[in-house]
C-alpha cells in the first residue's frame, strides 16, 4: 500500500488499485472457470469531481464490456462445443456492431458541404434587405402607397423573391457539390421538399429584415446581420462543427434556427433517412416562417407611416 499512498498524495484524478495476484486469478477465471478473483479498487479525487467522474465512467464501461464479452464467449463455446481461441476477446469473433436504423455514417465532406450551403443561404436575407434599402432611398414604397396598393403585396414580393433566390442558390450549390465532392442524396424528392421549406423560411426572414430596416431607420442593420448574426446562427446551427459535442443545450437551440433545422434534415437524408422522419423539422420551419411573417407585419410601416 506504500505505492498507493504515494500516488494518492500526488495530483491524480483517479487511481485503480489491483491487489497482488490479480492478473493470475483473472486468467484462471478465463481458462479454468475459477471465480476467485480479488476485487480491484478505484480511488477518485473528490477535489476534481468532473474529471473524477470521467475516470469512473471509463472504468465502469471497461468492466461492462469485459463482462459482456465473457458472457458471449461462454454462450458461443457452449453452443458450438469448441475450445476457447486466443483471440476470443476480439469483438468480431462474438458479434458485430449494427445500426438499428440502418443509416450510413456521414463523411466530413458531406457535413461541411451541407453546413456551408445552409449558412450561405442566410446571406440571401441581407441581399433582399439591401435591395429594400435601395428601394427605400428611391421612395419606391411611397409610390406603392400612393398607388393604393396594399403593403401585403410589397411584403409578399420580398417573400417570393427571397424564396426563389434561396432555392436556386441551394440547387446550384448542391449540384456542383455532387459533381465535385460526390455529395449526393439517395432520393431527390425529400431533398427538394426540405429545400423548398428552408427557402420559404429564408424568404420569410428576409421580409422580417426588410421590415426592421424600414421601421428602425438604421442603415447599418444589414451589415450587422451579414457580418455578425449570420455567424452566430451558423455557429449555433452547427455549420462550423457539431455543436452537440460542445453542449446539448446549444444543440437543442440550434434546432430552432432555420439553418440548424435544415442542416440536420439534409444530414438525415444523406444518411439514408426517409421523408416521413422529418415531420418535426417541417413543423419547426413552418412555425419559424409564420413567426417571421407575423413579426414583419407588426413592425412594417403602415399607410401614412412611411418616411
Amino acid at each position: 500500500m506504500d505505492a498507493l499512498d504515494e500516488v494518492q498524495r500526488a495530483d491524480y484524478d483517479g487511481v485503480i488499485y489491483f491487489p497482488e495476484g490479480y492478473r493470475i486469478a483473472t486468467w484462471k477465471q478465463v481458462f479454468l472457470g475459477e471465480d476467485q478473483v480479488p476485487a480491484a479498487q478505484v480511488y477518485l479525487n473528490e477535489k476534481a469531481p468532473l474529471r473524477a467522474s470521467i475516470v469512473d465512467q471509463i472504468v465502469d464501461q471497461l468492466y461492462r464490456y469485459w463482462n459482456i464479452q465473457m458472457s458471449l464467449n461462454e454462450i458461443a463455446s457452449a453452443q458450438q462445443r469448441i475450445p476457447l481461441e486466443p483471440n476470443w476477446f476480439v469483438p468480431d469473433s462474438v458479434g458485430s456492431w449494427e445500426f438499428f436504423d440502418e443509416r450510413e455514417p456521414i463523411s466530413s465532406f458531406d457535413y461541411y458541404t451541407v453546413g456551408m450551403c445552409v449558412m450561405f443561404a442566410l446571406f440571401v436575407v441581407a441581399f433582399i434587405a439591401s435591395y429594400g434599402q435601395l428601394e427605400k432611398q428611391q421612395q419606391v414604397f411611397q409610390r406603392v402607397m400612393l398607388a393604393n396598393v396594399s403593403p401585403w403585396v410589397y411584403m409578399i414580393s420580398k417573400w417570393v423573391s427571397g424564396t426563389l433566390i434561396s432555392f436556386v442558390q441551394l440547387i446550384i450549390v448542391f449540384t456542383l457539390s455532387s459533381l465535385v465532392y460526390q455529395t449526393t442524396f439517395p432520393t431527390v424528392l425529400p431533398f427538394v421538399v426540405i429545400t423548398i421549406m428552408f427557402s420559404i423560411t429564408v424568404g420569410a426572414l428576409a421580409v422580417l429584415m426588410t421590415s426592421f430596416n424600414y421601421h428602425f431607420q438604421i442603415t447599418s442593420l444589414i451589415t450587422v446581420f451579414s457580418s455578425g448574426i449570420v455567424s452566430i446562427l451558423a455557429l449555433v446551427g452547427g455549420s462550423f462543427f457539431d455543436i452537440g459535442e460542445l453542449s446539448e443545450s446549444l444543440y437543442r437551440l440550434g434546432q430552432w434556427t432555420p439553418n440548424g433545422a435544415a442542416l440536420n434534415s439534409y444530414l438525415y437524408l444523406l444518411s439514408g433517412g426517409e421523408l416521413s422522419g422529418l415531420k418535426a423539422t417541417f413543423y419547426r420551419l413552418a412555425f419559424m416562417s409564420a413567426l417571421f411573417i407575423g413579426c414583419a407585419w407588426l413592425v412594417f410601416p403602415k399607410r401614412g407611416e412611411a418616411q
